[in-house]
């Protein structure tokens, strides 16, 4: 929990010292055993946002092909591990922040205390403005609004996690490219995933790659319905 709080700390002043005039809304996760391990979302009010993961470093699996080993590089990243910049629909970037100032914006602990709980995570949430800079932090919380406020970052990071594998199985294991959208398909229908259209770049690739089983192609037409559905009209600033 300290290499998180020093992360915080560390991404919250960059995010003033970006966007002095703007509200932003941020959001960390960490879990050690997951991948990505950690990761960070800075949300400003005009839906444009910047996701920040770091992402397991595993040993190579071995093997006799050095050009295969030389395609499967991860994509370039700094210290602060990779860096992505997407603009979010109006209707979750206002749901974003009508419940941060539902919340006070963060200013109070939303951490449950009552008895313990199965570890899923360290997780931080803030608001910064100008001459405002709130944080809290916490592992689970009864909060309903905080429970969805933490559930709709954490469906937009898996929803831009499956984009680079996406790519990775249409390039090395084509045949793996439909079970991978089939559970893409079960979890964004179940709500699991949020901002399904940040993938349609992947989906529309797959969808016109006359390489790809015709099953997988239709799978992806099929998502693209379901993104542009999930994806209301813009909506009027509040």
């Amino acid at each position: 929990m300290k290499r998180l709080f020093i992360l915080v700390c560390i991404l919250s002043a960059a995010a003033c010292a970006q966007a002095p005039a703007k509200q932003v809304v941020f959001f960390s996760f960490h879990h050690a055993q997951l991948d990505p391990p950690e990761y960070t979302f800075q949300v400003s009010q005009d839906c444009n946002a910047v996701y920040t993961a770091k992402p397991r470093h595993e040993e190579k699996t071995a093997t006799n092909d050095p050009d295969a080993e030389q395609e499967q590089e991860p994509a370039e990243e700094n210290e602060q591990g990779e860096r992505r910049e997407v603009r979010l629909s109006d209707a979750t970037c206002n749901a974003i922040f009508s419940a941060a100032k539902s919340l006070d914006y963060f200013k109070g602990d939303f951490e449950f205390r009552k008895h313990k709980v199965a570890y899923t995570g360290d997780r931080v949430l803030g608001y910064f403005a100008p001459g405002v800079s709130n944080k809290t932090s916490f592992t689970w919380s009864e909060n309903p609004q905080v429970q969805q406020l933490s559930a709709t970052f954490e469906g937009i990071a898996a929803t831009l996690e499956a984009g680079p594998k996406l790519q990775y199985l249409r390039r090395f294991d084509r045949l793996g490219l439909n079970e991978a959208l089939k559970k893409i398909e079960e979890q964004a229908r179940k709500g699991w995933l949020k901002e399904l259209q940040l993938l349609a770049p992947e989906l529309q690739s797959i969808a016109n790659d006359g390489q790809v089983m015709n099953i997988a192609r239709q799978r992806a037409r099929d998502l693209l319905q379901l993104a542009q559905a999930a994806t209301p009209p813009a909506a009027a600033k509040k």
